[in-house]
């Protein structure tokens, strides 16, 4: 249950982050019309249109030591906690190739600016990295501290 209510999480955050065509996603009772999984692309650039989104902060997450543990969230598709600090780009550029392999979205947890969000995102160029608050996927993974790395079966740094 709880996989899927991330999934659904992730995925709601990552419609909304990308901000996708809000004036032609709406009817006129301004519902947002549903929207098919197969038209969302993980290799979309950062939109402009996210400025105002940023700074990002998690205060129920902080940089630290993350202790490795079995998850059972059949389905959920692979994903990466990060922040801006030097911990954060150092275990992203030592884990690039795995994340990049895993096809894993990050999520941006503490940032800033644009300029460190697009250092971010540089570091994994392949991946769609966004800005978003982990607090609440900290309460539903009784998580808290990053980097780290979520997959349907375990949860590691």
């Amino acid at each position: 249950m709880i996989g899927h209510d991330l999934n659904r999480l992730l995925l709601s955050l990552g419609i909304a982050a990308l901000c996708a065509a809000p004036a032609a996603a709406q009817d006129n009772t301004r519902k947002l019309n549903p929207v098919s999984p197969l038209i969302i692309h993980t290799d979309l650039p950062l939109p402009s249109g996210l400025q105002w989104i940023l700074p990002v902060r998690s205060p129920k997450l902080s940089p630290g030591r993350v202790e490795a543990r079995a998850l059972k969230m059949p389905g959920l598709k692979p994903f990466f906690l990060v922040g801006e600090e030097a911990s954060s780009l150092e275990w992203l550029t030592v884990n690039a190739g795995r994340l990049t392999e895993l096809g894993a979205a990050g999520l941006v947890v503490d940032v800033t600016d644009a300029g460190s969000l697009q250092h971010i995102q540089s570091l994994v160029p392949e991946l769609t990295v966004m800005p978003v608050s982990g607090d609440d996927i900290a309460e539903r993974l009784q998580l808290s501290h990053y980097p780290v790395l979520i997959t349907a079966t375990a949860l590691e740094q």
